[in-house]
């Protein structure tokens, strides 16, 4: 197992050397090459089409938004594909869904597993609400047309006002690696409340709104990775672009995100691996980068996001793609206490008590 582990680790490392080489190539030819097909071809390599159509992504192909949005979709083709090459080609489930304003109601079109969707579906209805879901997809689907989503932590209270947008999630379940590892991509559009801009000039940003609005569109690619290995941690990662346009056009975008290791059994060589391959990539950049990222990451988790809750309690969520990281099975024992000095002991305080895993 350690040596399907070092494979596991060696692949999904491998596309972030890949991707690097990727972005370098595609800044040279961003200048020349005018070619459309090139991006139905980079299209045809997705797990699903596109959020946004291909007619969009040709027309504003130089921008950021669109630079962001292929790259999402390409990882989270590229990541699909090792997992199921190191499953021994088990396939994923994949599901398309979208919102679009003015839809009568929601709709979600699932894929063949292993396979591309069917088709684009439609999301999701204006008021009034649709009757009560009956089950939990038709809860992740009926959702409005344009709402708002609050925002914020404690005492810290903005919202969104989304408009349209859409994901593709993918799931491999039950396989003979992996008990259940999912990739999900989504992007979304609207426009900052009032709220939202006013805290954000607080912190210093200069926001000119058009008749009181300013649009914003948000994009990340995140994945949750549970082996069927206790001895092999599951691994969660996200990466996420949020960008403003302004009155006058000009647009502003910030990047974020994070990832993190889950251990059953504590093996001290993963850990030690791990961060110091978040290090080593924060330190190309600032030495001092890791160990501040490194404590926001933990406070935002323990405090802010929370978690499952946290997807679960923002108004319109799509409860698919949030449960998508729970495991098949999972179990909660009542005030267990684990015998001392046991591996599982082991664990709990490393949890509870973090350590400095590269010094």
């Amino acid at each position: 197992m350690a040596a399907w582990s070092a494979a596991a680790v060696a692949a999904l490392a491998g596309l972030g050397l890949a991707r690097r080489a990727e972005m370098a190539e595609l800044a040279e030819d961003d200048d020349d090459d005018d070619d459309d097909d090139d991006v139905r071809r980079r299209c045809e390599r997705f797990m699903a089409p596109p959020v946004s159509g291909l007619g969009e992504l040709r027309g504003r192909r130089g921008e950021m938004r669109s630079r962001m949005e292929l790259l999402i979709m390409e990882t989270q083709s590229q990541v699909c594909r090792a997992l199921a090459e190191v499953d021994r080609g088990a396939s994923f489930t994949v599901d398309r869904w979208e919102r679009k304003e003015g839809d009568p109601r929601a709709q979600g079109e699932r894929g063949k597993k292993g396979g591309r969707p069917g088709g684009p579906g439609a999301q999701p209805p204006p008021p009034p609400p649709p009757p009560p879901p009956t089950s939990s997809r038709q809860a992740g689907s009926h959702v409005r047309a344009s709402r708002h989503v609050q925002l914020g932590g404690e005492g810290k209270k903005w919202f969104l006002y989304l408009t349209g947008g859409g994901g593709i999630s993918c799931v491999l379940q039950d396989g003979e690696i992996f008990e259940k590892a999912g990739v999900n991509v989504s992007v979304v559009f609207g426009h900052l409340s009032e709220e939202a801009a006013q805290q954000m000039r607080s912190r210093g940003k200069s926001l000119k709104a058009k008749n009181g609005k300013l649009p914003f569109c948000a994009m990340g690619v995140s994945s949750v990775i549970h082996p069927k290995n206790p001895y092999v941690p599951t691994i969660h990662f996200n990466y996420r672009y949020f960008e403003i346009e302004e009155a006058d056009g000009t647009k502003q975008w910030w990047f974020g995100g994070g990832t993190d290791l889950t251990p059953t059994y504590l093996n001290k060589e993963d850990a030690v691996h791990f961060h110091k391959t978040l290090k080593e990539a924060c330190d190309k950049h600032n030495p001092e980068l890791y160990p501040k990222f490194k404590k926001w990451y933990v406070e935002f988790n323990l405090v802010y996001d929370r978690g499952t809750k946290f997807g679960l309690a923002t108004p319109g969520s799509r409860i698919e793609s949030i449960l998508m990281s729970l495991p098949l099975t999972a179990r909660w024992e009542y005030m267990h206490s684990p015998p001392e000095n046991s591996r599982e002991a082991e664990i709990l305080e490393v949890l509870r008590h973090p350590k400095d895993w590269v010094h």
